[in-house]
């Protein structure tokens, strides 16, 4: 298995943002993000790690995993600075507006963006185009 993706929220705005689990097995995977990011001269922000997700099992047991998501570049850089730590510079107390909406009732179809969702999938596919490239 060269990596895990995890797509979390991927029809929703217009800059990548994107971030692994820590461990010398996710280096690659995160360079492949990184080398697309500049093939496609995309808006990529990258974490030093993304909120828990899906990804933290596979990193668990040992699979290279990344994590990318797309949303507007505010709230983008928002969650980098929530994720930065309490001395981010990110207001006490506040939430970019992406996580007060997913897993809730207001979590609905309505908010899909098919330009954003064509944006991430045409990343994706470069992505692991990338990584099979490496193998």
């Amino acid at each position: 298995i060269s990596a895990m993706l995890n797509l979390d929220i991927n029809a929703y705005g217009d800059t990548l943002i994107f971030g692994s689990s820590r461990g010398a097995a996710n280096a690659a995977p995160r360079k492949a993000v990184l080398e697309t990011c500049a093939a496609l001269d995309a808006s990529c922000v990258g974490l030093v790690q993304m909120p828990p997700g899906d990804d933290r099992s596979f990193a668990k047991a040992g699979i290279p995993a990344v994590s990318l998501a797309i949303l507007p570049a505010v709230e983008g850089h928002q969650v980098w600075l929530m994720m930065s730590g309490p001395d981010s510079g990110l207001a006490q107390g506040t939430l970019p507006a992406i996580m007060r909406t997913i897993h809730t009732p207001t979590d609905t179809l309505d908010k899909v963006d098919a330009a954003a969702m064509a944006q991430q999938a045409a990343f994706v596919t470069a992505l692991i185009r990338r990584l099979e490239a490496q193998r």
